[in-house]
């Protein structure tokens, strides 16, 4: 279990996963909270998703570039439009699509080591 931990604990692209997972279900979380935010159960499970995904962020700036860790944290972009689509009904159009790809290739291009 120990060693599971440690090889997550130093993969850049594992934290950079459940960081942006993190955070998109954050953001949902303050989305459908929003009408009674102070008494919402919703918007204060999202503050504390905010708090734990906090430190694996710092964690990848300390793995790599902060020009690097930055572009691979804007999935939580790509993250959030998918949980409004399955959870919300929210529709993507052509324009949302292709700026979500336009973020997940200058992402891949950014993060990769070559």
């Amino acid at each position: 279990m120990q060693a599971l931990f440690l090889s997550i604990y130093n993969n850049l692209y594992a934290l950079m996963f459940i960081a942006t997972v993190m955070n998109a279900v954050a953001q949902f979380c303050y989305k459908i909270g929003s009408e009674d935010f102070l008494r919402s159960p919703a918007v204060w499970i999202g503050v504390l998703l905010y708090i734990l995904a906090f430190p694996i962020s710092l964690r990848t700036f300390k793995l790599c570039a902060l020009s690097k860790a930055m572009p691979l944290l804007s999935f939580t972009l790509i993250w959030s439009a998918i949980l409004g689509v399955l959870f919300l009904g929210e529709t993507v159009t052509w324009m949302r699509l292709l700026g979500g790809s336009l973020i997940i290739a200058g992402s891949m291009m950014v993060g990769s080591d070559a």
